[in-house]
């Protein structure tokens, strides 16, 4: 297969609403439906435009990003100190529950951060501590989705959802059905756009 390229995109703060129309789509195709569509008229021009190949996403490694987790948990230390009585007399035990649960967080994003995957032409590669590695095969897969938080989007990762056919999966969708996730891996609507770049001869999704 050669090389494909995808556009990824960065907006202002105000969302734009025809970015989801060409973000992951191959270069090409995205240039032609900005030209269709008029972009250069909209109040709210992108910012940034970057191009990503499938060649340099392809058979790379992917670990989660961990930073995001130890600082949602920093957060929600600092809310949960606003509510308690800190005294000279505690101010012992505050230091001993700091260090413990920052230490329980800091444990948690290293076994986190022992988590793989890698998409090839065979599927999709995952390998999980205490667990066997897997690969989900693309006939599998009937469609991907991303979800991005607030704190996600900032830290540019996100958890892509790999929906399946049959089988299980990680995650139990609402409605029915399963998946699995590629949970906080880095430029996740490029991760998506290649996974979605091969089901076409499987009959999956397409990219929108």
């Amino acid at each position: 297969m050669g090389e494909m390229s995808y556009v990824s995109l960065t907006k202002g703060e105000v969302a734009n609403p025809v970015l989801p129309q060409i973000a992951g789509r191959k270069q090409e195709d995205a240039a032609m439906h900005i030209q269709e569509i008029g972009l250069v008229n909209i109040d709210e021009p992108l910012t940034k435009v970057s191009i990503t190949t499938s060649k340099g996403l392809e058979s790379k490694v992917f670990r989660p990003a961990v930073l995001k987790t130890f600082l949602k948990a920093v957060i929600a230390v600092a809310v949960l100190s606003l509510f308690l009585e800190i005294n000279s007399h505690a101010y012992l035990n505050y230091l001993l529950f700091l260090t413990i649960v920052l230490g329980m967080a800091a444990v948690l994003c290293l076994v986190k951060r022992q988590t793989a995957f890698k998409i090839d032409n065979d599927g999709i590669h995952i390998k999980r501590m205490l667990h066997r590695p897997s690969v989900i095969p693309y006939d599998r897969i009937y469609d991907v989705s991303v979800s991005q938080g607030v704190l996600a989007r900032r830290f540019g990762c996100g958890t892509v959802f790999v929906v399946l056919k049959n089988g299980h999966g990680s995650v139990r969708l609402m409605g029915g059905g399963v998946a699995e996730k590629l949970e906080d891996v880095r430029n996740p609507q490029e991760v998506s756009a290649v996974i979605l770049s091969k089901l076409g001869s499987f009959g999956g999704a397409e990219v929108l």
